[in-house]
């Protein structure tokens, strides 16, 4: 069954100054399908929709309009009988009389207060329209009424908006920065750093190719630069006389004093007079040198080992000779010999007795002669 009692309010435009609301649909013509016929018309027509009572909304207070049961569809035609503007629309349904709870998504006396953003508009209090479920998207408070705080989005304001350009464009529902990301970043949330290589407003400017790794946001090579450059931003090659890592390593003595190759440090012209190419620091040798120096010292060992064994050849037979001497004169007493040697012992002995002051006589006058000294 479906009962209807309709009341229409605008703001008049016609002809009059007030501000006050209107009800345009007081007494105008109505017609409805599908009339509830078993009561008296009285009860049911359609004129008491715009009556503008609504002291009795029961089905004997003949305030309402009452339509057809079992009909799929009911229709209540009001004609305002001139062009209007409508501001909103009311309508009051058959209570019986009862107290009823307010229509999904109102609350408050007389149902007037609409429920905003709750996350499901089942669950807003039809009383004090507080959001049991809790809020959608960008909004907090127990009525959901409250966009999150600046820099903040999403559900709960839990979310941390990224580098927009401006947080105050930082969309409250889902993050979206309205007027771009800051330099360094991109994306619609903007917290996506820029690719590798890039930087600045858009990520449109390329780091210098001589940066291990160029800062996302100005270009700085904060991690250093590649050998041979140096700089904030690795665009200068090394001073004179330096080459390699953090231009830290000196430069070899090439030709005429000129600085080597600042990443390898190669000396491009040559090397002064003594030094190997290609760094020039290291003197210069010939390729046979240490050949010869090898060879020579072979030759010394060798010389000298000779000499220490022919030295202890001798020594050992020197030795052996001088024991052997020692040993002959010792042991080695031919027979003939001492026989000899006894004889003339025998033969002496007597003569120098009898000849002793002869013999005397001798020593005395061979003592005192000088050619004997001299012989």
């Amino acid at each position: 069954m479906w009962t209807y009692s309709l009341i229409i309010g605008i703001t008049c435009t016609c002809n009059t100054f007030s501000s006050a609301f209107e009800n345009i649909a007081l007494q105008k013509p109505t017609y409805q399908k599908h009339q509830y016929l078993r009561l008296a018309d009285s009860l049911t027509r359609a004129s008491n929709a715009v009556d503008g009572l609504k002291t009795n909304l029961s089905v004997l207070g003949a305030q309402c309009v009452i339509s057809e049961n079992d009909q799929p569809s009911a229709l209540l035609w009001v004609n305002l009988t001139s062009i209007l503007s409508i501001h909103h629309i009311n309508i009051y349904f058959r209570t019986e009389n009862n107290p009823w709870k307010c229509a999904v998504g109102f609350y408050g006396d007389g149902c007037q207060k609409q429920c905003r953003h709750c996350i499901n508009m089942m669950q807003c209090h039809h009383v004090n329209g507080t959001c049991l479920g809790g809020c959608e998207p960008g909004y907090k408070g127990d009525n959901c009424m409250q966009v999150c705080d600046i820099g903040t989005f999403g559900l709960h304001c839990n979310e941390i908006c990224g580098q927009c350009q401006d947080l105050n464009d930082c969309l409250q529902t889902n993050g979206s920065c309205l007027s771009g990301c800051s330099s360094g970043y991109q994306g619609d949330l903007c917290k996506t750093t820029c690719p590798n290589g890039t930087f600045g407003l858009g990520c449109d400017n390329d780091c210098n190719s001589t940066c291990r790794g160029c800062n996302n946001i100005n270009g700085l090579c904060d991690t250093g630069c590649y050998p041979g450059w140096k700089g904030i931003y690795c665009h200068q090659t090394c001073s004179f006389g330096y080459y390699g890592d953090n231009c830290s390593m000196n430069c070899g003595y090439c030709l005429n004093y000129e600085t080597c190759h600042h990443i390898n440090g190669s000396c491009l012209s040559g090397c002064q007079s003594g030094f190997q190419v290609p760094l020039c620091a290291n003197v210069y040798q010939p390729l046979n040198s240490s050949n010869n120096q090898q060879s020579s010292f072979y030759s010394v060992l060798g010389l000298f080992c000779v000499s220490l064994i022919l030295n202890g050849v001798f020594i050992a037979y020197i030795i052996i000779l001088r024991k052997s001497r020692n040993r002959g004169t010792k042991v080695y007493k031919p027979e003939s010999s001492s026989k000899e040697i006894r004889k003339r012992e025998d033969e002496t002995a007597g003569f120098d007795s009898v000849n002793e002051g002869y013999q005397e006589l001798g020593e005395l006058s061979r003592s005192n002669t000088t050619y004997d000294y001299v012989s």
